[in-house]
């Protein structure tokens, strides 16, 4: 009963911020409202999903099954020099931005020579093709660099700074063609 009621006005503009998926600091920084108020709002407008783990997102966790999928995708020669120590896994980031019957995803960021690189897979069960996946998986990518852009607020200040590339992989399964035969694609 010591929660703080907020006014009605005020619990809306939270929900469109948190709709529009800002992070609990940036919301309380406008509004003023307790990032324990933020998260009850935030589970009263989204519950959360109960979701299993697929075997995908357990393969690539190992980081040296990871290492052989991209090594064996990207054939350039500094992605065959990165070793497991580059390698760090951070656990889904935004998982409710990509709205599907997604299994999973994994992200990695990768540092070689002070330069880093964000991988992100992405696996997607569905039965139709979603013309929009470009553009949920560049809104995916512009998190990422927003996340890293506030992780070095200093440095994102300066000229030199420069945003880590991202490397999107998005795999289809289940997916039916035209004529309602059912495909499988990797």
């Amino acid at each position: 009963m010591g929660e703080k009621l907020i006014p009605k006005e005020l619990k809306k503009v939270v929900e469109k911020m948190i709709l529009n998926y800002e992070y609990t600091e940036m919301i309380q920084q406008y509004t003023g409202v307790s990032s324990d108020t933020i998260e009850r709002i935030r589970k009263e407008i989204k519950p959360p999903k109960k979701r299993k783990d697929s075997i995908f997102k357990t393969i690539f966790r190992n980081k040296k099954m990871f290492l052989m999928f991209v090594q064996s995708f990207v054939k350039q020669k500094w992605v065959q020099e990165i070793t497991e120590d580059d390698l760090e896994y951070h656990p889904s980031l935004f998982p409710e931005i990509i709205e599907s019957d997604r299994e999973s995803d994994v992200v990695y960021k990768i540092t070689k020579d002070s330069e880093e690189i964000y991988v992100f897979i992405m696996l997607e069960n569905q039965s139709t093709v979603d013309f929009l996946m470009p553009f949920r998986l560049l809104e995916y990518m512009c998190r990422l660099w927003r996340r890293h852009v506030q992780d070095n607020k200093q440095q994102a200040r300066n000229k030199q700074f420069k945003l880590p590339a991202i490397l999107p992989y998005c795999f289809l399964t289940e997916m039916k063609s035209r004529d309602g035969q059912q495909k499988q694609n990797f």
